[in-house]
């Protein structure tokens, strides 16, 4: 063989091998799909499992076509799999239907669960979002909120067990091991333990990860060391997360996207294990066998439809669709739209733009309708501090005109500071939204 061939032999045989945990793409004019296995009483334990025309079958590898590149399922060198630190289907299962499927997950958190009856079904329904949490652009947080011993890792463990290859990170987990399994795992469902984070260096890192997770397109940058330098790398952390606190998050923005049950010490249920039994992770593998089936066959019939929850605000039409889109139970859909609506109320009363409005319309009452803002400013305080206005804390002057501004006044520079007026047809507008606590 000359010396010309031989290269060519050997450039053939470094063609790369790429990891992918999941694909999808058209082939013989349908859709495939593959999702990674594991099941340890196989031949070859981790593997592919290929969804094409109605039809399943198993395989080991792909080649793309263009580069010759051999695409391949995770390897797993530190048995992250064998020991449950990421929890995949061991194969596709029938579930009879929707429905059925629905019940089976709601029997599971119940059994080993005591939680309301809304909040089984909406765990459930998370669940099954996030097997097909990338038919959405965007997806909400589950989050349960709660001093110790209140059942957050019993719930943290049903949700790891059974959500979209569920990745489980508890306290002690550090930053850079959970930034490559999101990259190795794409779309795994991250549940996240952050009890012990807040005190580490760590937690600037899982922020990141909650920042940027919700939507599709928002990738965390990170320096990485190759040889001698650090060069940027992205990290696509886009998929479901599940979330234990003690406390709310001081940013607003991210505490939007959560999905929360605030959970309370309570007398368990006599019927509930207060340790797992083994029969636990049988049960959830079965539903995760179901769900990988329920993934295949329903991932292209889901439509994206917004229009019945658009009455409420953006952020929470934005979490809300997913769910809603997900069910076919009209039922839980009704009961999904009340509990929003709700959630909705709670959380503008919630925010500082609220005391404004209130404190705007205190003042009105006596200074008429040209307003100082230090003048909003003094009075927002005063209403915490005479208890007419529950939580919330005081305002600068400086804050308090961007949130004026940020509600449609104009405040303008004069001699006696920045003065706005206030115009009642959108003060009355402002009052009905914020729905203000009366004095």
């Amino acid at each position: 063989m000359s010396r010309a061939n031989s290269h060519k032999a050997h450039s053939k045989k470094r063609a790369p091998t790429i990891e992918m945990a999941s694909l999808r793409f058209s082939s013989k004019g349908a859709t495939l799909m593959a999702e990674t296995v594991f099941n340890p009483k196989k031949r070859k334990p981790i593997h592919f499992c290929v969804f094409q025309g109605g039809k399943i079958r198993t395989r080991l590898s792909f080649k793309r076509i263009r580069d010759g590149a051999r695409i391949v399922p995770p390897r797993d060198p530190n048995r992250m799999l064998e020991k449950g630190v990421v929890l995949l289907a061991a194969r596709p299962a029938p579930y009879r239907s929707q429905t059925h499927l629905l019940k089976d997950l709601i029997q599971f958190i119940h059994r080993y669960a005591d939680i309301p009856e809304f909040w089984e079904e909406l765990i459930a329904h998370y669940v099954l979002m996030s097997w097909c949490f990338d038919r959405f652009s965007a997806v909400p947080y589950l989050r349960f909120l709660g001093e110790a011993g209140t059942a957050k890792t019993r719930l943290l463990q049903i949700a790891a067990h059974t959500c979209y290859k569920g990745i489980m990170a508890g306290g002690a987990t550090t930053a850079s091991p959970l930034f490559r399994l999101i990259e190795l795992y794409g779309g795994a469902t991250v549940v996240i333990d952050e009890a012990d984070y807040k005190a580490s260096e760590a937690w600037s890192d899982i922020i990141k990860i909650l920042n940027c997770g919700y939507m599709r397109g928002i990738p965390v940058l990170r320096s990485e060391k190759t040889r001698d330098t650090y060069e940027p790398r992205a990290f696509d952390v886009f998929g479901p997360k599940v979330i234990a606190n003690r406390s709310r998050f001081s940013d607003r923005a991210l505490e939007s996207r959560c999905i929360t049950l605030e959970t309370a010490e309570r007398r368990l249920r006599d019927d509930i294990s207060r340790q797992l039994p083994l029969v636990f992770l049988t049960e959830a593998q079965e539903l995760r066998n179901k769900l990988l089936r329920w993934r295949f066959e329903s991932f292209a019939r889901i439509q994206i439809d917004e229009s019945p929850l658009r009455h409420l605000d953006p952020r929470m039409t934005q979490i809300g669709t997913p769910l809603y889109c997900v069910s076919d139970d009209q039922g839980f859909r009704h009961r999904l739209v009340a509990f929003l609506e709700k959630h909705a109320t709670e959380e503008r009363l919630e925010r500082p733009q609220a005391l404004v409005v209130e404190a705007i319309r205190s003042l009105i009452q006596t200074n008429g309708n040209i307003l100082r803002v230090k003048g909003v400013a003094n009075e927002a305080k005063r209403l915490i501090e005479e208890g007419e206005w529950e939580g919330g804390s005081a305002l600068s002057e400086k804050r308090t005109g961007s949130l004026v501004r940020s509600l449609g006044f104009k405040p303008g520079r004069t001699r006696e500071g920045y003065k706005f007026e206030v115009d009642q047809t959108r003060l009355a507008e402002l009052v009905e939204r914020y729905r203000p606590t009366e004095p």
